[in-house]
């Protein structure tokens, strides 16, 4: 008995019958929102699951429809691409034709010009040999005439005139002029294809020269051709690539339920759907992180709750015998002493003198507004406080739990 008297005296409050049936109450409702928050906590992860489904079907649909994007504009861009390549490629074509005819037509002249040269390489000796030949005639004739009597400048003597040797030289003479001017003749034809052997010798050398500029630039523009072919080629066959992956991913869309008729205002909505979307994720995101807090605190409540259902059945065992003893001896400042000793001991032996004058004056502001707001007094505040305390609850616990758990201990019936 002088144990459960030393006890009681150290409790040194007034247990209102009230009061503690209350908190039993209140307990019972703590642990039973400890459940509620698990079970709404559970209910906000499988919503969240379902919109972060969506979320993703969304996302993916919308990354189909950029990738169709991007590749709608590759495939108009590679098409331009192709069309200016096989531009180019024709024109090419059309200059290769143009500079391979031009060739052609200067290897023929060129070889009319070196037939032109052999022909007139061949007169020009012709005419040579000729000239050669009548120059030996003619000296032979001059020699028969002089050997006549013949005069130096090739004349008939005065008194050979009317004689047979007269009449003979008469003829000579004539054939010598005639082999003069057949000589002169010859001489003209092999001065004028001497002239136009050099022309055709100089004709041929710029012709031929044009010759290789032509085929060189013939070899140059097919080559080029060649090369603008090929890149057309490369083209074509991206082109179709890209068409293929367009329509691969076109079917992909349209089985998604995307149609790609009308793709930008489909997009733009699609787009509005997603931000929609991704909006309530995230709202749903911040609710699941609240509601996880808020069912961390109220399992910490659930944890507590045996410590705080076993203070209470202490409290109550020991106090029992002395309650009428003590009933009016209990006072606020009596309960707060009791508060300051079941919190605050720790601080005391470290001798936080500050934090723990803060601590009790937020405890007791707030057991006196407890007891000017709710359907319990400011002493019955300090008691319950108290009751936390035993409970092993700290400064902070008890000041975020107090109002919520008198509001519980009300609406209980006390």
């Amino acid at each position: 008995m002088a144990r459960s008297y030393q006890v009681s005296f150290n409790i040194n409050g007034n247990l209102d019958a009230s009061l503690l049936a209350a908190l039993r109450n209140a307990s019972a409702a703590m642990k039973g929102l400890g459940n509620s928050a698990r079970v709404a906590s559970a209910a906000a992860k499988a919503s969240q699951a379902g919109l972060q489904g969506m979320a993703n079907t969304l996302n993916n649909l919308g990354s189909l429809s950029q990738k169709f994007r991007e590749l709608k504009k590759g495939l108009v861009d590679t098409k331009n691409s192709l069309s200016a390549a096989q531009n180019d490629a024709n024109s090419l074509a059309a200059k290769f034709n143009r500079d391979k005819a031009a060739a052609e037509e200067l290897r023929q002249q060129l070889e009319r010009l070196q037939a032109a040269k052999r022909k007139a390489a061949a007169d020009d000796a012709q005419f040579r040999l000729s000239a050669n030949n009548l120059r030996g005639q003619r000296e032979a004739l001059i020699a028969q005439a002089r050997a006549l009597g013949a005069t130096k400048n090739l004349k008939i003597p005065r008194e050979l005139l009317g004689t047979n040797k007269g009449r003979e030289l008469s003829a000579l003479l004539t054939q010598i002029t005639a082999v003069q001017n057949q000589l002169k003749s010859a001489r003209e034809s092999y001065k004028a294809s001497s002239a136009e052997l050099r022309n055709l010798r100089t004709a041929i050398s710029d012709v031929n020269k044009q010759y290789r500029e032509a085929s060189k630039s013939a070899r140059e523009s097919e080559n080029a051709f060649e090369r603008a072919k090929s890149n057309a080629g490369q083209l074509k066959s991206r082109y179709q690539e890209q068409l293929a992956a367009l329509q691969q991913v076109r079917s992909a869309l349209s089985s998604a339920g995307f149609s790609t008729g009308n793709f930008a205002a489909n997009e733009a909505r699609l787009a509005a759907e997603i931000a929609r979307v991704n909006a309530a994720l995230e709202r749903q995101r911040a609710l699941a992180q609240a509601q996880q807090q808020s069912a961390q605190a109220s399992q910490e409540m659930f944890n507590a709750y045996n410590n705080f259902q076993s203070a209470l059945n202490t409290a109550e065992q020991i106090a029992s015998p002395f309650k009428s003893a003590i009933q009016n001896a209990m006072t606020f400042e009596h309960a707060m002493s009791r508060v300051k000793a079941l919190t605050q001991s720790q601080n005391i032996r470290e001798g936080n003198t500050a934090v723990v004058e803060s601590n009790m004056k937020a405890l007791t502001d707030q057991a006196r507004e407890l007891g000017a707001t709710t359907a319990f007094t400011a002493t019955q505040a300090a008691q319950a406080m108290g009751y936390l305390g035993m409970a092993g609850w700290k400064t902070q616990q008890i000041l975020g739990t107090m109002p919520g758990m008198l509001d519980l201990a009300a609406a209980a019936g006390a």
